[in-house]
């Protein structure tokens, strides 16, 4: 079993490596493991030699310092308890831990948990073709006839990067922020051909989980995240999802800002949100990682076979994401350790910042005598 469980994580080490290069580009990254780190994510509950608190902060305070950024939240669970929740700043300042933060791509893991939630209830099946005659977004957008294949798309594609969406979509969509949702629908049913046959291969897509963010709209009435917040994660109290702002914050949402002469507000958040433009809080994101880590001791809300689906099955799996002044990592370490880390900040050297903060995490985890972080 445990060979098959990193046999799977390596495979998710290769799917994503292939993402980097088309996100680095668009300014937006989900990442997974890196190969270096792979091994004391899975061990990390039995790290040597013991750490203080003390030593874990310090690490966090010369991380901010690496990598210019100014400040973030880091929420460590363990057993499914919470057990450290704290805000980190390079300049000392009031701990305010429950501010909103962008997570960019990490909105993917929500919205594939929102899918997963409405097949898992039989509202939806990841066999359904949406573009096709009998599918839910058939006739929303574009012009019939749509070009060839894409009515042989299926949600099980979409939420894999397997549907063959063209890169050049996920560049029209961030590199002309002002674009309607109606246009780029169109570009994907009558202009920019797929680049290959769905299921055929796999390329990561941006595009592909707007359109999963507007197969929820469809069948819900909600976004993904009202459909989070109403619904699948009701019973969580105090429980914060939104659409971050724009080209303004909303409320309690922290002031995004970059050293490295990138524009923190220059996206439309709002055209992105199922792909990259939620905000959340630390505590919300634990809450979330709770009942989704295939352990006991708080019920799920996904049941097998899909709480096994894709990387939600794997022993360790991490989400990074980033935008222009922003930057977020949610991850499962093993049965004992899960970790969120939220930052109004980035590295244009995604790789380093990416990799450094999990260097981190996956040691002190494990090494670390936690203390008590309140309420769950």
């Amino acid at each position: 079993m445990r060979g098959f469980l990193i046999c799977h994580c390596f495979v998710l080490l290769l799917s994503v490596s292939a993402y980097a290069k088309v996100d680095e580009n668009l300014g937006i990254t989900s990442q997974g493991i890196p190969s270096e780190v792979r091994q004391s994510g899975a061990q990390a509950q039995e790290a040597t030699p013991r750490s203080t608190l003390k030593q874990f902060e310090q690490a966090i305070q010369s991380y901010l310092s690496t990598h210019r950024i100014e400040q973030g939240v880091i929420g460590i669970v363990q057993r499914e308890r919470l057990v450290h929740l704290k805000q980190y700043a390079k300049q000392p300042q009031a701990n305010r831990p429950e501010q909103l933060y962008r997570i960019a791509s990490v909105s993917k893991v929500l919205t594939l948990i929102a899918v997963l939630d409405l097949a898992q209830k039989g509202v939806v099946s990841l066999s359904d073709k949406p573009f096709s005659e009998s599918g839910v977004l058939f006739n929303e957008w574009g012009d019939l006839p749509y070009q060839p294949e894409v009515a042989s798309i299926t949600l099980d594609h979409l939420l894999r990067h397997r549907a063959g969406l063209s890169q050049q979509l996920d560049r029209r969509l961030f590199l002309e922020p002002d674009l309607a949702p109606a246009t780029v629908f169109q570009l994907l049913l009558n202009q920019i051909p797929l680049s290959f046959s769905p299921g055929a291969q796999e390329s990561y897509s941006n595009v592909g989980y707007v359109v999963l963010g507007a197969v929820v709209r469809k069948v819900t009435g909600m976004s993904v995240y009202e459909y989070l917040a109403r619904d699948t994660f009701k019973q969580i109290a105090d429980f914060r999802l939104t659409a971050s702002g724009g080209v303004s914050r909303i409320g309690e949402e922290v002031e995004y800002r970059s050293e490295y002469f990138e524009l923190p507000y220059a996206l439309n958040m709002s055209n992105i949100s199922s792909a990259g433009g939620m905000a959340t809080n630390a505590r919300s994101l634990v809450q979330v990682l709770m009942r989704i880590d295939r352990l006991e001791r708080v019920p799920d809300v996904l049941r097998e076979p899909w709480s096994n689906y894709d990387y939600l099955g794997y022993d360790t799996w991490f989400l990074f994401g980033s935008l222009p002044g922003s930057s977020a990592l949610i991850g499962r370490l093993n049965d004992t350790y899960s970790v969120v880390a939220l930052f109004n900040g980035r590295n244009p050297d995604i790789d380093a910042q990416r990799n450094d903060l999990i260097k981190i995490l996956s040691h002190f985890s494990g090494a670390t005598e936690w203390e008590a972080a309140g309420s769950e």
